[in-house]
């Protein structure tokens, strides 16, 4: 059985300077899970 998900998140607030993408990205990691992170405008 297949077992993918596609799931699309929004983020606001403050995220800069926190390393929020790096945390992402490691916890994201640790789960097993792929895609991509950007900031927007």
């Amino acid at each position: 059985m297949n077992m993918n998900a596609r799931v699309h998140l929004m983020i606001s607030g403050q995220v800069q300077g926190v390393f929020f993408r790096t945390n992402t990205r490691h916890t994201a990691n640790e789960l097993g899970l792929k895609g991509w992170v950007r900031n927007l405008p």
